[in-house]
């Protein structure tokens, strides 16, 4: 007898809202559809644009919405998250790492971190294997 199983138990069962989609999904379509009104109507109303004109323009200003409300990048990070870990990849100069091959003994920890209201920067700490 087989039984399957999904791998990925959050992605194939996911919180759903309202048909289908979650919260955070549902809130991120509000969001870009009241962009694109009030886009149509200021463009309608303030420049005297056709409203089929309107509606096209408003298109490509709700999109970004969409797409940073609904786009994972490997399947669970959010464009914010991706964007968090990219530049804390970026400002991490050099990691401590120990292995036996190196002739340097001396192993540094290069990342720079002020603490406290004083401004002290904390970095380089070194060990001896």
């Amino acid at each position: 007898m087989k039984i399957r199983v999904n791998k990925d138990f959050l992605r194939e069962y996911k919180d759903d809202a309202w048909k289908g989609f979650s919260g955070k999904e549902v809130m991120t379509l509000l969001l870009a559809a009241g962009t694109a009104i009030a886009l149509v109507f200021l463009l309608h109303m303030g420049l005297g644009i056709a409203p089929a004109v309107a509606v096209y323009l408003s298109v490509p200003a709700a999109s970004p919405i969409v797409l940073l409300g609904f786009y994972r990048y490997q399947g669970y990070l959010s464009p914010i998250r991706l964007l968090r870990e990219i530049y804390y990849t970026y400002k991490a100069k050099e990691l401590p790492y120990a292995a036996e091959e190196t002739r340097n003994k001396v192993h540094l920890f290069q990342m720079q971190k002020t603490e406290g209201k004083g401004g002290r920067k904390h970095g380089g700490t070194a060990c001896n294997p």
